[in-house]
Formats: C-alpha cells, sequence, structure tokens
C-alpha cells in the first residue's frame, strides 16, 4: 500500500473518530453535575440519564469510539500507546456496550451497558478518554494536510459539492 492509499484509509477511519468528537462535545455541553444532583439513588435514575441528551451523547461518544478500534484493527494500525490502551479488558466491554446501543435489548436496563460503566476503581471513563485522546494524538500525526489548491476549489461550495470535489482530486491522484 503506497503512501497516499494509506493516508486515505487512515482518513476514513479519522472520519469515524470525528463522529465520536462531535457526541464527546455535545455531552460536554450538558451541565451533568447538576442533572445528577438532582437524580434519586436508584434504577430509575441510570434511566433516566440513558434517556437523557447527557446519556444519547454518551453511549453514541463511547459506541462510535468502539467503532474506531474496529477500524484500527482491520487496517492492522500501531501505535505503542493505543495499542497498549486497547489491550485492556475495557476494550471487550466497549464492545458490548456498542452493541447493547446499536442493537435491541429486551432488558430496560441492558448488562451490556452497566457492565462498561463499572465501577469507580475500574475507572472505564479515565481509560476512554485516554482512548480518545491518543486516536486524536494519531490521527493529528498521520493525517494529510488539505492540499492549498484543493482548498480553493472547495471555498465557499456546499457540504455535497466539496465531498464530490474531494473525492475526485484524490481519485485523479
Amino acid at each position: 500500500m503506497n503512501d497516499i492509499e494509506n493516508k486515505i484509509k487512515i482518513g476514513t477511519l479519522y472520519r469515524y473518530y470525528l463522529y465520536a468528537v462531535v457526541m464527546r462535545d455535545n455531552l460536554k455541553k450538558e451541565n451533568i453535575g447538576d442533572f445528577i444532583k438532582k437524580l434519586a439513588d436508584d434504577a430509575s435514575s441510570v434511566l433516566l440519564i440513558l434517556s437523557s441528551p447527557i446519556g444519547v451523547y454518551m453511549t453514541y461518544f463511547y459506541s462510535a469510539l468502539y467503532l474506531v478500534i474496529e477500524g484500527w484493527k482491520e487496517l492492522k494500525l500501531s501505535d505503542e500507546k493505543i495499542d497498549n490502551l486497547i489491550a485492556s479488558p475495557h476494550t471487550n466491554k466497549l464492545r458490548l456496550f456498542r452493541n447493547a446501543t446499536f442493537h435491541y435489548q429486551k432488558e430496560p436496563l441492558s448488562p451490556k451497558l452497566l457492565q462498561f460503566l463499572g465501577t469507580e476503581e475500574e475507572a472505564t471513563e479515565k481509560w476512554i478518554g485516554e482512548l480518545h485522546t491518543e486516536f486524536g494524538r494519531f490521527f493529528k500525526n498521520n493525517s494529510f494536510e488539505t492540499p492549498a489548491e484543493l482548498m480553493k476549489e472547495i471555498e465557499g461550495k456546499g457540504s455535497y459539492e466539496m465531498a464530490v470535489l474531494i473525492q475526485k482530486y484524490f481519485l485523479k491522484k
């Protein structure tokens, strides 16, 4: 695989990372602390969280990040920090979490969701934050810059037209 083909594959995987970034950014805009203070300490509160914008953003962020792990493995990419994070048992729990997010579950509170959220000692939130950061570092260092001539060509165009121009640009290379 030549360098351009490799960068295109990494760029395609980067798109999935960006889906996770958008959901994480939306989650960070929510006032999570105030929301949690108003909840009771019972199962109905967990359901309320998962049904709220906070829960939607969180489950989609986490699930999208698992998509990046799948692509990472399929493309046989390697980075010491990312590979070490992916080697964690949290990865399989995140896979099940993603499955519970995107595959219908009969239970109102799927164990697949809850086992990833785990306990404070398991630090899954810290782990997913580190994984997100390391993927961001990798994509920043391994993606290509948009050539100036292409930037000029797509300036002022609508989303669809930009996508077509970008595709044509890279296919002619």
